[in-house]
């Protein structure tokens, strides 16, 4: 698993809500925002909700993968974390 910020996303013209929110309506081809696992996270931590969480759900393309990214300021994101949440069943292509 390759991690830890390769990826920094700064927002000039929205906050971090809102561009989450944003991303959130706009999430196609079998990705979701997973507030389920934000929300398991936060039990653990308690951190305030900062991070958040896009999982695929995988298909005969791909791999189930979930996608973390971090609010780093009002008005930048960084990549923080992807990792495949299992392998792909037998029998996929």
């Amino acid at each position: 698993m390759k991690a830890f910020q390769d990826l920094l996303i700064d927002l000039t013209t929205v906050a971090v809500p809102d561009f989450i929110a944003c991303l959130e309506r706009k999430a196609a081809g079998g990705w979701h925002r997973d507030e389920a696992s934000e929300k398991r996270l936060r039990a653990v931590t308690g951190v305030p909700r900062t991070q958040f969480c896009f999982t695929l759900q995988g298909n005969a393309e791909f791999s189930p993968v979930s996608l973390w990214l971090a609010a780093k300021e009002a008005h930048r994101l960084a990549h923080i974390s992807h990792q495949r949440t299992c392998a792909k069943a037998p029998g996929l292509a």
